[in-house]
């Protein structure tokens, strides 16, 4: 999404499209692709200013009500930044 300079490039992502991304591989992907070529690619995740600043169970996604377990969005969040140490997530 941003680029602030030569080294560093922000990914932002809402917590639906975080969710869809992560499965789809999206944002496998996307990081890969950060990683590769900067040399500190950020993953900023969005929360909605009118919910509490946590992962919820039930997000509305394309007009939906979807159930996503915190633990299952956790877990894959964890091993992406193991797969990927240079990336740093800021919430």
């Amino acid at each position: 999404d941003y680029v602030l300079s030569r080294d560093i490039c922000v990914e932002r992502k809402a917590i639906p499209d975080l969710i869809q991304s992560l499965a789809s591989g999206r944002l496998y992907q996307q990081a890969q692709n950060m990683c590769q070529h900067y040399a500190n690619p950020c993953l900023l995740i969005e929360f909605d200013p009118g919910k509490s600043f946590a992962l919820q169970n039930t997000y509305t996604i394309a007009r939906r009500e979807v159930e996503v377990g915190a633990r299952d969005l956790m877990g894959k969040l964890s091993l992406l930044v193991l797969h990927f140490p240079k990336l740093r997530l800021i919430w």
